[in-house]
Formats: structure tokens, sequence, C-alpha cells
């Protein structure tokens, strides 16, 4: 699997979603975890930001190695970080992640999101707060395995290097449903925009909503968010366009009328702008990208 292609879709994702405050927890410093942590953290870092490692092998000292040692360490550890925290872990840890934060008594999203990587229906399913997790694509791996096997068995020399597959995508659940922020009059923009995007809201609509001057409203997403409020709208509209666009065979007018673009006129000019081909590109693109990384 890509673990630079997973650790850079976790990062990216926190981001997107306004966290400024980051960590990556792992029990053991193995290969697959080591370069997980050193990609997301970089990708973390060049995006102004830093990312705190919490790494059991490092900070066991003569602890012995029980859940209840880690458990005690990770409620000590998470509740001195800054918050709101977005955390980056495989399942396994993600699990031993939420058990510390109930016993710190940190809210699971608000306080903590948390994001897992191999998708582990057992396991992100059944937790207290369902995990959000990265579907790290094991069965296209198997089947380009399968097919390198058959090329090898047939004369085909082996590839010069290792052949990387990456991640199929982002499973969400709860532990990642939150508002990254802590300021209320942020938080209360943010959720109107969530709940009425796909209406034709104005900036006198969240100034109404949460009961601020346009200047303080601006000046509280400056500090406290990574967007200004209208950005954020667009933003938001945009995500569901292209999820509508990737995942259903809905026109472009209904689509647009959908997300709160109105018109299709106006879908088309913000995706000209901000990806630089329509929407009907945009879908094509996608659809011929699942198929050729579909076994």
């Amino acid at each position: 699997m890509d673990n630079a292609a997973i650790a850079l879709l976790a990062a990216e994702y926190f981001v997107e979603r306004g966290y400024r405050h980051f960590a990556f927890v792992h029990r053991w410093e193995l290969g697959v975890s080591q370069r997980r942590r050193d990609y997301f953290r970089d990708a973390i870092a060049a995006r102004g930001h830093a990312c705190h490692v919490l790494s059991w092998q490092r900070e066991r000292q003569q602890r012995p190695d029980t859940r209840e040692q880690r458990r005690r360490w990770l409620v000590r550890r998470l509740s001195a970080l800054p918050k709101p925290l977005a955390v980056f872990a495989r399942d396994n840890e993600a699990v031993e992640v939420i058990e510390a934060c109930f016993a710190a008594r940190l809210a699971i999203p608000n306080e903590v999101a948390l994001l897992g990587v191999d998708n582990s229906e057992m396991i992100c399913d059944c937790l207290r707060v369902p995990l959000s997790s990265i579907d790290n694509n094991l069965e296209r791996i198997g089947y380009e395995g399968a097919a390198l096997l058959d090329r090898l068995i047939r004369g085909e020399a082996a590839p010069s290097s290792p052949l990387y597959i990456p991640p199929a995508g982002i499973v969400e659940r709860r532990s990642t449903d939150s508002l990254a922020t802590d300021h209320p009059q942020v938080q209360a923009a943010l959720q109107y925009i969530r709940d009425y995007f796909h209406q034709p809201i104005r900036m006198i609509d969240l100034l109404k909503h949460v009961a601020m001057s346009r200047s303080g409203l601006e000046k509280a997403f400056r500090e406290h968010y990574v967007r200004p409020p209208m950005e954020e709208l667009r933003h938001t509209r945009l995500a569901r366009a292209k999820r509508w666009l990737r995942e259903t065979d809905e026109k472009i007018a209904a689509i647009a009328h959908l997300t709160g673009f109105q018109t299709p006129q106006n879908l088309c000019r913000v995706f000209r702008q901000q990806l630089g081909q329509t929407p009907k590109q945009y879908r094509a693109a996608r659809r011929n990208a699942d198929r050729s990384s579909g076994p």
C-alpha cells in the first residue's frame, strides 16, 4: 500500500476541515507506522502546523506493556494537547485512543477528532464512537499482486521498483463529524452553513444567525478557522457537488439546485475557476480513474 498517499490523504482531510492541532499515535515504531508518521508530520508541517507524535515505544520507559498502562499514558498525553485536536492512528490504536478519551472526559469528535487506517468494519462500526477510517484498498493490492505473480510465472521481468497502490478513500463515521473550532460564534456559523448550504443563503443570513457584526465575524474566522465565512460556504457547496457527481447519475442542473449553486451556469463557473474543468469533465475523469483502479 502507498503509505505516503495514505498519510497525505489524512493530512489533507483534517486541514480541509479546519484543524490546526494534530497528533499521530502509534504503539510500536515499525516500518509502516514510521513511514505514515513521517509523511503525515511532513504534510502537516508543509501546511504551517506542528504534529505531536505520541509513541508508546519511546515514552514507555520501565512501565509494563499492558492495556491499562497505555490507557493511562494516553489519558495524560491527550489531555495536555491543545484542542480541538485531530488524531491519526491505525484502527487498532484508535480503539485505545477512544477508550482514553472517555476516561479523560474528552468529547469525540468535538474535542478530539479521530481518523484510523484499515477501515476494519468489525472495529470501526462497533466502537462507542464509530471510527472514520481510510480504506487502504486491500482488494486492489491483492489483485495487483496476483497479476504480478502471473506475469512473473509467464517469464516477464520483475518491476525495478515496488508497485504502490493508493488508498480507495476515507469512510466517514461519527469520530470526525465535528466543527474544528472552539469559538462559539464561528462554530454556530459553520453549523448554519452545514445545515443550509443548499439554500440561497448570504452573509446577512449568517450575521442574523450568530448575532455579530460582519467585521466581528470575519475577524473571528481569521483567528479561529482556515477560511472566511463565504469561502467556507463555497467550499462546502463544491465538496457536496463533487460528491454528487462521483456517486450519482443526477443531471448537472439537479446537482446545481441540490448544492446551492442554483443554476448549471453557476456550478460550471465555479468548477472551471477551482478545478479547471466542467462538472461533466470532472465526473468522467473520476469514473475513468475508478475503473482503472478497480480489479
